[in-house]
């Protein structure tokens, strides 16, 4: 009982309500983002269902390669600069700037050459490819803006402003989108659009926000991000590399049906680790700030964190192993229950994801040096290595179970390092 009074001792009201705030924001969206699967289905067809299934992956995929690193610098380093308003805004300023560039240049070259990255990406240069492939790259540009409004004011510890508008993002209008078109590329199309728009507009508002623009402090600030987001790019690449490479070499060995099942099991996975996603979003920024002051109190929050989520994600594995024939026959389509056994393997990664989301925001945050990247490296290596084995012999369990063990060894390297730095 000490334990857990020290525990709430150090977790105040504010912080409290703050994870409060970002749980209840992050639940309202995976209840649309579940939705979607299944209008998906309905409002457009079954083969609109697979590949927007796949599409989510892909997207999940390019986006974290083109943001390069700064989704972790920005707000860690606006955590460190809590008191500095100006200097958080000059590095607000940076990566709008540099990640208008990087996504920019991806949305020309798939503009420029629409059939080669359709063909790269989705396995297929058909006309209707090609046109959902230009149409998620506008996507990705506006979303990629939004990821940098939203790494500020993570940042910033804003959590309701960040909360309301990603709930806007992410649930709101894709649900706008769905109910008003009856094709997936003009429904990106139309996110893509109104995400710019939208965010044109709030950067304008931060930026311009009673700031004096210095030449010098912007390009301190850059070099400051890039050092640290850069490091972290082979990372991203290999975690993004981890996410995606399931459904994609699903769709391309065993076809896009798979493949959509593969993405909604991911969406599965997601759903069931919003506890430790919410907690990641708050603990980055409050992490950098906590290893200065309070290393002590930091390893009781997590620890205690840790534990219960790991309680939950075991108790949320059973019951979805158990009841996922009936969710998907409900909630999708009797047709598509005989893909359900896919699902019962995937789910099994669950707890190991749930413990790797929680702790990898705060190894961030305690070193300049990436050793998540390092970690991510070896196990996409260690995934690949034992996909080709299943695609050797046709075996599609053995891509699907190379997950569950990725997964697994992600956490344990993530547990060691947590060791490292509040045992040692």
């Amino acid at each position: 009982m000490t334990f857990f009074k020290s525990i709430f001792s150090n977790l105040d009201k504010n912080t409290l309500k703050k994870y409060a705030i970002v749980y209840g924001f992050s639940i309202l969206g995976a209840l649309f983002n579940m939705w979607f699967f299944r209008a998906a289905l309905y409002q457009i067809d079954q083969e609109s269902f697979f590949y927007y299934s796949y599409a989510r992956r892909a997207i999940a995929f390019i986006y974290p390669i083109l943001f390069l690193g700064f989704g972790v610098a920005l707000p860690r380093f606006i955590g460190f600069y809590n008191s500095d308003d100006k200097k958080s805004r000059e590095m607000f300023i940076v990566s709008f700037i540099v990640i208008a560039i990087s996504t920019g240049v991806w949305l020309l070259l798939n503009v420029i050459n629409p059939r080669f990255f359709s063909q790269l990406i989705w396995g297929s240069s058909s006309d209707f490819v090609v046109r959902l492939n230009t149409a998620t790259s506008l996507f990705i540009f506006g979303f990629a803006l939004f990821g940098v409004i939203f790494a500020y004011y993570r940042g910033r510890l804003m959590v309701k402003t960040a909360g309301v508008l990603e709930f806007i993002v992410v649930s709101i209008l894709p649900a706008i989108a769905f109910l008003s078109f009856h094709s997936l590329a003009d429904m990106y199309l139309f996110l893509g659009i109104v995400m710019i728009l939208l965010n044109l507009v709030i950067a304008t508002s931060i930026i311009f926000n009673k700031l004096q623009i210095s030449y010098n402090n912007l390009v301190l600030s850059f070099k400051e991000l890039f050092g640290y987001g850069i490091k972290r790019v082979p990372g991203d690449i290999s975690f993004a590399l981890l996410l995606f490479l399931p459904a994609f070499l699903v769709n391309h060995y065993f076809g896009i049906e798979y493949a959509g099942i593969v993405g909604f099991g991911a969406g599965l996975i997601t759903f069931a680790t919003l506890p430790a996603t919410a907690i990641s979003f708050v603990s980055l920024s409050r992490s950098a700030q906590l290893l200065k002051i309070d290393k002590q109190g930091l390893k009781r929050e997590i620890m205690f964190l840790t534990i219960l989520l790991l309680i939950y994600s075991v108790i949320c594995t059973l019951g979805l192993y158990i009841t996922v024939d009936f969710i998907v026959e409900k909630f999708l389509s009797v047709e598509l229950v005989k893909y359900s056994y896919i699902l019962k393997i995937m789910i099994l990664s669950i707890p190991p994801f749930v413990v790797f989301t929680i702790l990898r925001s705060v190894i961030d945050a305690a070193y300049r040096r990436p050793y998540i990247s390092y970690y991510v490296v070896v196990t996409t290596i260690i995934f690949v290595l034992m996909s080709g084995i299943g695609i050797y012999y046709s075996s599609l369990h053995t891509i699907i179970a190379a997950i569950i063990v990725s997964y697994t060894i992600l956490a344990l390297l993530a547990l060691r390092r947590m060791y490292l730095i509040f045992i040692v």
